[in-house]
């Protein structure tokens, strides 16, 4: 089965795909459920969001012990929070298992990243239209990842609920995974101004985050 290429400069309409767009609804031999596009649009923007920023500070060098660490607990958090429906536990696995090998080099986090297969390697519809001729499908996206993160989170306790068929599994409090979320913002998400933006807003406490967020 072919890998789909899942760098950004890739994602292209195929020919196949201009044929199906024109072929009705109807007629097709399966078509998503909004669940499912909610689903493999956040799968997307979690791929592409690693591909694009885990080394967007110097592609040629290793990665330093902050954004190694922070690396590690992003694939720990989303680990405890994201649901199995979304067909991405054996990549996060994968990565966490060899993230000394991936913080080394682009070409070794691109490379296990292309073994695990998107069934969809395109964004929806709802998440690729267009505003002022700019498509939005991996912030879309990205902020699905948030919202099935933080229901995943509540639902497992952050992680405390899966002890029991996995004692060794980490567990987080709402405020160490908020924490975790920030240093991804920081090391990680490819938009400047969307950075600064977030971590103004997490740092002076808006939206009552510092006692909305407990450290139990």
């Amino acid at each position: 089965k072919r890998v789909p290429d899942l760098r950004p400069e890739a994602q292209q309409t195929t020919t196949g795909q201009k044929v199906l767009s024109k072929v009705p609804i109807v007629k097709r031999a399966f078509k998503r459920s909004k669940a499912e596009e909610t689903l493999n649009d956040a799968a997307l923007s979690f791929t592409r969001g690693i591909l694009m920023g885990v080394f967007r500070n110097d592609p040629d060098k290793p990665l330093d012990y902050e954004r190694k660490a922070a690396l590690k607990d992003w694939l720990d958090l989303l680990s405890v929070s994201l649901p199995p429906e979304m067909g991405l536990h054996e990549l996060i696995d994968t990565l966490r298992y060899n993230v000394d090998n991936v913080s080394q080099s682009v070409k070794n986090l691109e490379m296990i990243v292309s073994k695990h297969y998107i069934p969809n390697p395109q964004w929806s519809d709802s998440c690729t239209r267009t505003t002022n001729g700019k498509n939005f499908g991996f912030f879309c996206g990205f902020w699905k990842l948030l919202h099935i993160m933080s229901v995943g989170f509540a639902e497992q306790a952050g992680g405390l609920s899966l002890r029991e068929s996995n004692p060794s599994i980490r567990v987080f409090s709402p405020s160490d995974a908020a924490d975790v979320v920030r240093d991804y913002m920081t090391y990680f998400f490819n938009c400047d101004k969307c950075t600064s933006r977030f971590i103004s807003q997490y740092d002076s406490c808006k939206f009552d985050r510092c006692n909305r967020l407990t450290d139990k």
